[in-house]
This record gives structure tokens, sequence and C-alpha cells, in this order.
């Protein structure tokens, strides 16, 4: 099990732990989240898809159960979960006031943050206090665990409890709660954070593996890499590129073992 902090100091921690639990033969994805935003959906497929491939990635199983306690959650966000290919969405503690939904908490909140990600032979999780949004996998102050080989009845018990506790999201269920929030307005969680780089293009598959198959990285002007906290090496300074990247500066380094190497001094702008 691993722990996960996240500060501002040391952002981006429970991103990378989701794109850890990833593996290229997931099969599902499970999550019970108190709420969610259209922006913390896009992040995780996004996640998905860049480990995955696209294609490969659309037959992924994806349940997200949540809530409209308070009035949080997007609406962009859950009908934008519902619409994905193998996606289906439900609302826990469905609550009516004289015909409408109501924004605030009923006696008893919904208030889990659970991932599970299915794979044929086990299934990770990551539990914490993270919701779905973009400042809760980015900027927020948030801990976790996180486990490769979770205890699989424990982990399908927890979420088959949360499961049936919530409604199927239906047009009439969404369109109830959109007039009320909308007669309620409140800003997003994610409205303060800064929208991230237009990524030009993705792989689907490791560097070293495309220039294997013929990409020559040195033909291209730019290359963006996720720095987040830094988070190679224990002082958090260091930037590891992956396998193959000194080739995008025209060195042509592929001796890799233990030993420190001095390949070459690029320029960084």
């Amino acid at each position: 099990m691993t722990t996960i902090y996240q500060s501002p100091t040391h952002p981006d921690q429970v991103s990378f732990a989701v794109r850890d639990l990833i593996s290229g033969d997931l099969t599902g994805i499970r999550i019970a989240v108190a709420y969610a935003t259209l922006a913390g959906c896009e992040s995780l497929v996004g996640a998905i898809e860049e480990k995955l491939g696209v294609g490969a990635s659309r037959g992924v199983s994806k349940l997200l159960v949540t809530s409209f306690d308070y009035g949080h959650t997007e609406p962009q966000a859950v009908s934008y979960w519902r619409d994905l290919l193998n996606g289906e969405v439900r609302i826990a503690k469905v609550r009516r006031v004289q015909g409408n939904l109501s924004l605030t908490a009923g006696s008893t909140n919904f208030h889990p943050k659970v991932y599970l990600f299915d794979h044929p032979n086990r299934v990770a999780a990551l539990i914490g206090s993270a919701n779905l949004t973009r400042r809760a996998f980015s900027a927020n102050t948030e801990a976790a665990f996180a486990e490769r080989t979770a205890d699989r009845p424990a982990v399908d018990g927890l979420w088959l409890s949360e499961w049936n506790s919530g409604a199927i999201l239906t047009d009439l269920l969404l369109d109830e709660y959109q007039t009320n929030r909308n007669a309620n307005p409140l800003p997003s969680v994610d409205s303060t954070i800064e929208t991230p780089p237009a990524v030009a293009g993705s792989l689907g598959i490791r560097l070293i593996d495309a220039i294997n198959q013929g990409l020559d990285p040195s033909r291209y002007q730019c290359f963006w890499i996720q720095a987040g906290s830094m988070s190679s090496g224990g002082s958090r300074n260091q930037l590891e590129l992956p396998r193959g990247g000194n080739r995008f500066f025209g060195f042509n380094y592929d001796t890799y073992a233990d030993e420190h190497v001095d390949i070459g001094h690029p320029v960084l702008i």
C-alpha cells in the first residue's frame, strides 16, 4: 500500500497515483465520489486514453456514482460521463423537495472518494479525500492510500453498497437538478485553476517503442513533458525524461545501466 499526499508544494500526486494504477489490460473503472466536475471527468478519461489508447479505452466499463449534495457536482460532468461508451451514472441519496431537487444535503451526506480499477486478475484501488475534480487531482491538499492489488471481496462489497444507493441518472433527474442549480448559482470548485496547455499529439505507446518503430524525435520542435512536482528523485528536484528522450536533443544514447553518464548539454527554453 502506498500513501499519497498532495499539497501546493507537491502538486499532481493524485494524478500520478491514478496513472500508476491503470495498466494496459484495464477492463473497468468504478468511482464513488461526493461530487464531480467536467474537467475532473475529462482528466480521468484522458489518463485512461493515454495508457490504453483511445480505441481500447472505449471498451472499458465506466461506472460513476456521485451526489447532488450542495450543488457542487456539475450537470455537464454527469452528462458527459453518461454519454461515454460503456458509461453509466447513478446519483446517491436523491432528495426532492416539493417536486424539485434540493441543493442542500439531507440528514446524511454522500461523501466517499473511492476509485477502483478493474483488471482481469486484480483490482487496484485509490481511497482517500480526492473528489473527481481537476483541482483534487492536481492542486488541492489531498491524502489517499493506493493499492495495486486490493482485497477484491472487501472493495466489491464497499462498491455495491454505494452503487445500490444511487438512482439511475435520467433526463428528468438531470433537468430538475440543472433548473434548481441555475436558480442557486455557485462558483465551480475548478473555477480558479488554470487550464493546462493543449496537447498537440499523443503516441499512445512508450516513446522508446515509437522510436524503435521509426519515430525520429529530433524532427520535432516541441516535446511536452508533464513535470508535475518533479517527483523523480528523493529531493524532488529532478526531471526524468522517458527512455529515448535524449533523441529529441539530437543525441543517440541507448546504453542504459545503473551508472550515471553525461550524455550531453541540451539547451532548455
